[in-house]
């Protein structure tokens, strides 16, 4: 399972994370910035294509935004940004690369449902659940 908390910063969020990530079924862990960016979900194939370029210069889901990077915080899930980046261009789509992900989450921590906290995933929601149907937010 797979859920999408989206929220105003200092909102009390990491607190909610922390406690998540303390049930025996849910992690949760640090901001990934995994669902924010519409290219994700508008069109994954340019964002495979340019994932070098795209990884090298930053893509923000806030076009004003300073700090462009994505995928944030890796090492905290025990993940390398060569391991992540490998999965965004090897996927065929978008589900297929979060699956890597939630695979990954699973495995390192014996969980079954990963939910991932980042205040900018405000801007995916409507592609996040159209994308994840069976997905919460």
């Amino acid at each position: 399972m797979l859920a999408n908390i989206s929220c105003a910063q200092s909102s009390g969020s990491t607190a909610l994370s922390h406690m998540l990530d303390r049930h025996s079924e849910i992690v949760c862990g640090a901001e990934m910035f995994v669902f924010c960016h519409p290219l994700l979900y508008a069109d994954f194939a340019r964002f495979r294509r340019h994932a070098r370029l795209i990884r090298a210069i930053g893509l923000s889901g806030l076009p004003r935004s300073a700090n462009r990077a994505m995928f944030r915080h890796l090492p905290e899930h025990s993940l390398a940004a060569s391991r992540v980046w490998k999965w965004a261009r090897q996927a065929n789509d978008f589900v297929e690369f979060t699956e890597n992900i939630h695979t990954h989450l699973m495995q390192l921590t014996g969980k079954r449902v990963w939910v991932e906290k980042t205040p900018w995933n405000i801007f995916g929601v409507d592609g996040f659940l159209q994308t994840f149907p069976k997905g919460k937010v």
